[in-house]
């Protein structure tokens, strides 16, 4: 069936219902329509497949056909008829601004990237209402035309001015008539990621896979016209959906839980090597499986475990390791590739690699007198090339116990978001690749002086993953809240599944018509694979017996090593079949530079734990059922290793590939389980040929069937998309404001209290949503809106661009620059919450500073990881955004302050009035120029100023960068040096002789336009899309209102939230 894109109607007989609105003004992807049209026609050949009758297909095919299905829907059906241009005064203002603008605005030079002679004068069917706009302004505070140039009389003003203002006008008025058709825009990847976990109550990164999202002009994510949907998303959006349901709902029995107890002590003690030189302690660990019923008897992992690359930092005692202050990574080594140094690092060669994980760590401080307490923290990692790559669980946490007295510290993470070994590797040069590392480390910031105190005690770690509280998860609950169907009820439960599921993806009531399209092709695919075929048997496949011994391969030259990929490349010149793991093969001709392979079938006695010891001279693995057990590869003498896997009685894949080179040789297999001591495998259990049994699929079930339908749900525009409020009239318009409220302020789905008081209809009363407000800050997930907002807003991911120069900063590291954008989004918390005036975010008597960000601005007195609360005194010279870290650092490229881009980022972020694009042919300002090297920066700015392409626009910028000029690349005062280095004067003539002079001058002459700079900002944010000409009116009334209210905030969001604009 070949549904026509613009067919809305016909759509709707699939269960992936279009959005009910007018798509006329949705932006796609163009080669959106290509893609789906050539696959449509491709869907023709599918004609006796009913879409509502999955079973018929296979689901991969179900999901992608609906998915085509909804995009085909969204594809624009009509286009909006232009208005025609008014021709008022057209004529005579066209003439003047020839006269007055085209020397600096025609063809021959466009400053500001602006040619007037090509704008568009039809300014409501026109793409260039907004430039015209800009226009107006610069004419009206008397930039245009420039002070050098002819100036225009008053009537000739008049003309230019009353032109533009009647034509923008009627702009206006079209550009919010046509907003009054529903506009809906996507959830982008962090409104995707967190409503998926919210949904299904599961802290996976559900949006890692998804391609970025793209950026508008006015730096923000969740723009509805660069909002985007391409072939690509669809596809993702499909897995993505399938996995997280198979991760929300298993069918399965709980995995297994891996799970062991590491106990540090000392193993030798301190003394002398044999030429007097003094030898430290070293460390011993104990390990102990805590996933066995027999602990004692179990086999025991395999286990190292060291001090990193700073042993001299560690000590091992008797009752545990001992870890002075980390340091962090020096030399030429990648820093985000070594770990701090000391770690207790263990190494594991057996780990899950899904589920949660917990690692708790026992310890205590070792002097509790220390006024500075130690940090604990855990990472997980592995070894890669170029080094070592990790990632830690969590914040570091203060220790508060004592060596006597340990406490026990707690860390959560997900193996899935970990970087983990790859679990089969071709080289068999390196063994730790394929080990995970465990490390403990005291993150106290002792960088400075490098101090050894306070140190920490660590006796004990305790790791656990899967880590689960209860099996099913929760989150199995939120699809089957019953639990198990009662027989011959299985239907009305499934209805009952659907339309609860739905409701809450789609955060609005569900149509009965909606939910029959789902439960009536489910109703299909359960009478199909389950209630037809019940009574039936199938006939089972009788495996065919092997005959006993392994068979054995002889290859006449020695393997680079022991892979599997290796041995499959290679041809053996013999075949042969022995009884046991050993060299006596009588096939083989060689005593050294040969390869052996075993391989067949092990037929294991007993369900259990079972441990394997392989000693070999030189290389061997060993492999059951296709996975790793032992690697003891590499060319060395007679090594032993251990590995252990769990095996259920019967038939298991067995494959051991050994090899010598030269000198000596040999190979020794030893096993021991449930019911056998540790002992050579007997030949009993040892055979070849014949066929495993066949693992049958699995019989399709109630809950089986139900999940086929649940990514569909998540593919369709309900889910994706959300929709602007219609109408008062309209039966979800209260249900748009909750999604829209709970995505401004928490970026995820609305909450219980919210739908509840949309389905009352109380959403379109303003005191309630004022309420609503106020209970959604006071709410922890408001941080989301907080780091989202201001990272967006300041564009603090800038900070992240910057690559530090470590020759001149070899104290920064990447701690620093998170740090820093916490304490930029904390400070705005901090104002939004206190109802303290916006004005603090251009000067401030405190800000919000941990212990390393406070050593790193050398401010003494705070210790602990944890942000606070900071008084700050004048010799601090801090407070306000312009001295945050964030800001200079990004102001900078990364060995200099970079005043062009501090001023720019003033400018546009702070103060609502962005310098023009610099003309593409004129460089940026390069300090390797043999005319700029070795001069004053102010001195190079001139210089740069000289090019006349660049003089209007730098005048205005240079000014507000040079006032930075007291603060270095990475932040830090640079003292008094240079009195004179940041004394400027500003475009009106205000002299200007620090950054502190700066803000005073802020917030004496310009308070107004940061109120308009925050107001259009977050009311950007709130709306979803850009604001234009337009919305001029309401960003005036909100901004003078804003001050009224003392530059409030929560006034601010309250108000925006109460407007029309985001009611209607």
């Amino acid at each position: 069936m070949v549904v026509p894109p613009r067919d809305h109607d016909r759509c709707r007989q699939f269960a992936c219902q279009p959005i009910t609105c007018n798509f006329a003004r949705t932006r796609f992807d163009p080669l959106m329509r290509d893609h789906y049209i050539a696959v449509r026609q491709r869907l023709t050949a599918l004609k006796s497949i009913s879409p509502l009758h999955p079973s018929s297909m296979p689901t991969s095919i179900q999901l992608r056909c609906c998915a085509i299905l909804f995009v085909l829907a969204l594809l624009p059906s009509a286009t909006t008829s232009p208005c025609v241009a008014s021709d008022q005064d057209l004529s005579k203002a066209s003439a003047l601004l020839n006269k007055h603008c085209l020397e600096c605005h025609g063809p021959d030079l466009q400053e500001g990237n602006l040619r007037i002679d090509k704008l568009n004068t039809d300014l409501v069917a026109g793409d260039d209402a907004d430039r015209w706009h800009e226009v107006l302004n610069r004419i009206n505070v008397g930039e245009m035309p420039p002070e050098d140039e002819p100036q225009l009389s008053a009537d000739e003003l008049q003309t230019v001015t009353g032109w533009l203002n009647a034509e923008l006008k009627r702009a206006a008025k079209a550009r919010q008539a046509n907003r009054g058709v529903a506009q809906i825009r996507r959830l982008n990847r962090s409104e995707y990621g967190n409503t998926m976990r919210d949904l299904f109550g599961m802290p996976l990164n559900f949006e890692k896979p998804l391609p970025p999202d793209g950026l508008s002009a006015a730096g923000f994510l969740n723009d509805s016209e660069t909002l985007t949907v391409s072939p690509l998303h669809m596809d993702y959006y499909l897995k993505i959906g399938q996995h997280a349901v198979d991760k929300a709902v298993p069918l399965t029995a709980a995995p297994k839980r891996t799970a062991f107890r590491l106990e540090v002590g000392q193993k030798d003690p301190a003394g002398v090597d044999k030429n007097g030189k003094k030898k430290p302690a070293t460390l011993r660990v104990d390990a102990t499986r805590l996933d066995s019923e027999d602990p004692k008897n179990a086999r025991r992992p395999s286990v190292s475990v060291s001090f990193g690359r700073r042993s001299d930092r560690g000590e091992a005692s008797e009752q545990g390791a001992i870890l002075s202050p980390s340091l962090r990574a020096r030399g030429t080594g990648i820093p985000g590739r070594q770990v701090p140094n000391p770690s207790l690092v263990f190494r594991l060669q057996e780990f899950p690699t899904e589920g949660p994980v917990r690692i708790r760590v026992t310890a205590g401080a070792v002097d509790p007198d220390e006024p500075i307490k130690p940090q604990v923290r855990v990472f997980i990692g592995t070894l890669l090339d170029d080094g070592t790559e990790f990632a830690y669980l969590g914040p570091a946490q203060l220790v508060t116990d004592t060596a006597k007295q340990q406490g026990i510290y707690e860390f959560h993470g997900q193996m899935e978001d970990l970087p983990l070994p790859f679990r089969q590797r071709s080289s068999g040069q390196r063994g730790d690749l394929s080990v995970m590392m465990i490390g403990v480390t005291n993150t106290v910031d002792v960088e400075a002086k490098q101090e050894r105190t306070p140190k920490l005690l660590v006796t004990r770690v305790d790791f656990e993953a899967p880590f689960h509280q209860q099996w099913p998860p929760r989150s199995y609950d939120q699809v089957f809240f019953r639990g198990k169907a009662t027989p011959g009820q299985e239907s009305q439960y499934a209805r009952q599944i659907f339309e609860r599921f739905m409701t809450r993806a789609w955060r609005r009531p569900v149509r009965k018509q909606e939910v029959d399209r789902v439960h009536t092709a489910w109703q299909s695919t359960w009478q199909t694979e389950v209630v037809d075929l019940i009574g039936q048997t199938e006939e089972e496949e009788t495996p065919v017996p092997g005959k006993p011994g392994l068979e054995t391969l002889y290859f006449e030259t020695a393997p680079a090593d022991a892979s599997l990929e290796t041995y499959a490349s290679m041809q053996p010149v013999a075949t042969d079949v022995t009884h046991s793991i050993d060299l006596n093969v009588p096939v083989r001709k060689r005593a050294d530079r040969y390869g052996l392979q075993f391989r067949g079938i092990l037929n294991v006695p007993n369900d259990g734990s079972w441990q394997f010891d392989l000693a070999s001279d030189d290389g061997s693995r060993l492999y059951i059922d296709g996975q790793l057990v032992i690697d003891n590869d590499g060319n060395h003498g007679m090594v032993t290793k251990t590995g252990g896997v769990d095996l259920s009685a019967g038939a298991h894949h067995f494959l051991l590939n050994y090899y010598n080179t030269t000198g000596g040789s040999g190979l020794k297999l030893q096993w021991n389980g449930p019911g056998i001591q540790s002992s050579p495998i007997a030949a009993e259990y040892f055979s070849h040929g014949g066929s495993m049994p066949l693992a049958g699929a699995p019989k399709p079930t109630f809950e089986s069937t139900i999940k086929q339908f649940l990514p569909v749900v998540l593919a369709s525009p309900n889910f994706l998309y959300l929709q602007r409020p219609e109408s008062n009239d309209d039966a979800h318009h209260d249900f748009a404001i909750a999604s829209r409220l709970s995505y401004f302020l928490w970026g995820t789905m609305p909450d219980t209290q919210l739908l509840e008081l949309a389905a009352k209809e109380q959403l379109s009363n303003r005191d309630v949503l004022v309420k609503q407000v106020r209970r959604m800050l006071a709410d922890p997930r408001s941080k989301t809106m907080v780091k989202l907002f201001v990272d967006q807003w300041l564009d603090l991911d800038g900070v992240q661009r910057v690559a530090i120069n470590k020759d001149r900063f070899k104290d920064f590291w990447d701690e620093t620059k998170v740090a820093m954008q916490q304490e930029t989004r904390l400070l705005f918390a901090e104002l939004m919450h206190n109802d303290l005036s916006a004005l603090n975010l251009i000067d401030c008597d405190f800000t919000m500073l941990n212990d390393h960000l406070a050593q790193h601005y050398q401010i003494p007195g705070v210790h602990g990881p944890e942000f606070r609360r900071v008084a700050l005194s004048t010799n601090d010279q801090r407070g306000g955004l312009l001295t945050h870290g964030s800001v200079l650092y990004r102001g900078s490229d990364g060995k200099d302050s970079h005043p062009i881009r501090r001023g720019v980022w003033l400018l546009k972020r702070l103060l609502d009035d962005p310098p023009p694009d610099p003309p593409p042919n004129v460089p940026d300002l390069d300090q390797t120029d043999p005319k700029l090297s070795g001069r004053p920066l102010k001195k190079q700015l001139e210089l740069h100023r000289e090019n006349q392409a660049c003089a209007n626009c730098h005048q205005k910028i240079d000014p507000f960068g040079i006032a930075f000029e007291d603060y270095s690349a990475v932040g830090r005062w640079r003292g008094e040096k240079d009195k004179t280095a940041a004394n400027t004067t500003l475009p009106d003539g205000s002299e200007i002789t620090s950054l502190k002079d700066l803000k005073s001058h802020l917030i004496e002459h310009r308070k107004q336009d940061f109120a308009r700079a925050l107001t259009k900002n977050l009311l950007t944010y709130a709306l979803g899309r850009s604001l234009d000409f337009s919305d001029d009116p309401l960003v005036d009334l909100l901004s003078a209102d804003l001050q009224d209210h003392d530059f409030q905030i929560r006034w601010l969001i309250e108000a925006i939230v109460t407007s029309d604009a985001f009611l209607q």
